[in-house]
């Protein structure tokens, strides 16, 4: 006679790295289709995601060129001010490019100068 299994206690199982449905009474190159279908689910879902996080990257990073553009003039004016333009005479950017160490720190925040 035909031996029955008893059921999982939860009607998911996994399945070389894919969650599928255990239906009973489908072959299993239905039950194969069914996990595919589910695998590109799951591609367009993480396709949308990337889609989504990048366009959001970039739209942050155009939009403060202008407040960037006026930090790095405050900074070097800063710096003329105080006297260590074009070079910086002191630690810890002893020797390297005012306008290089403004725009760095204009980069990570505009309110920097």
């Amino acid at each position: 006679m035909h031996e029955t299994r008893p059921a999982p206690s939860s009607n998911i199982k996994e399945f070389k790295g894919v969650y599928r449905r255990a239906i009973r009474g489908k072959s299993s190159a239905r039950i194969t289709k069914l996990c595919r279908k589910k695998e590109k689910e799951g591609r367009l879902m993480k396709n949308i995601f990337l889609a989504t996080t990048a366009i959001f990257f970039l739209a942050n990073c155009s939009g403060n060129s202008v407040e960037v553009d006026a930090c790095v003039k405050r900074g070097v004016a800063y710096f003329k001010e105080i006297g260590s333009y074009p070079t910086l005479s002191s630690a810890p950017n002893k020797g390297r490019r005012a306008e290089d160490v403004v725009r760095e720190r204009c980069n990570r925040t505009t309110t920097a100068f």
